[in-house]
């Protein structure tokens, strides 16, 4: 249900966070869960998986995914922050792997190659590990 600038949903899902940091990024060294709030992410780095590109650019994604509690608001994006709802069918895995290589190489200007070998590595990309 949209409010002002958010959107308010209700339902049981996921939530998957992935981090992209540019070689510039002074605050790497810090643990994601102790960073400022709007850069923060609920893990530590033993939770994340990471690579580091050709470019040197840091990609984390968490290895596993956060259940999102039966009501929860989507704030209106603003910069680099977005949000993108997928539903269950049958090729979600394929969907997700599509979706993230594309963000990566178009939107972040990460090289295909890496875009490419990042989700080919993750345990979720075979949709064997984990139940939507």
């Amino acid at each position: 249900m949209p409010m002002g600038n958010s959107l308010q949903c209700t339902s049981t899902s996921k939530k998957l966070y992935v981090l992209v940091e540019p070689p510039s990024y002074n605050e790497k060294y810090v643990e994601p869960v102790h960073r400022k709030e709007e850069e923060s992410i609920p893990y530590r780095e033993s939770e994340l998986e990471i690579i580091k590109t050709f470019d040197q650019t840091r990609i984390t994604i968490a290895k596993e995914p956060v259940d999102v509690p039966a009501s929860f608001t989507i704030i209106k994006p603003a910069g680099f922050n977005f949000s993108v709802v997928f539903y269950k069918l049958p090729d979600i895995y394929q969907t997700l792997a599509a979706f993230f290589k594309q963000s990566l190489n178009q939107g972040r200007r990460i090289p295909q190659r890496d875009a490419e070998k990042r989700y080919r590595r993750h345990s979720w990309h075979s949709g064997k590990n984990h139940v939507l």
